[in-house]
């Protein structure tokens, strides 16, 4: 059985829109999945569906954990929060766009 992960899609299509590998996402990630398990029902439901609006704000309530695990210490060992918050969906296309410019991929 393949195991889930939180915002695994999200976490790709910026592996693909950057050229290089985000595995220190993937872990924070888990660690928040860890933490807060109905943010991973959250997203699973809303990716099974295929609404980014509630992929959006699953990634907003993870990136608010995240800033909470920060301040409480309890981030995984040399890891560091990333700035996400230029990184938008668009809901009409599934897309994930980087900032206001026309660089975007499908997620």
């Amino acid at each position: 059985m393949r195991r889930h992960r939180l915002l695994e899609p999200f976490v790709a299509a910026l592996e693909q829109l950057d050229g290089r590998s985000y595995d220190d996402l993937r872990v924070l990630f888990a660690a928040v999945a860890n933490r807060r398990p109905e943010l991973l029902e959250r997203f699973l439901f809303a990716e099974r569906s295929r609404r980014t609006s509630e992929i959006q704000k699953t990634l907003r309530k993870s990136m608010a954990e995240l800033g909470r695990m920060e301040q409480a210490g309890a981030l995984p060992e040399g890891m560091l929060v990333p700035y996400l918050y230029h990184l938008r969906l668009n809901h009409a296309t599934g897309r994930l766009h980087v900032g206001h410019g026309d660089r975007c991929v499908v997620s």
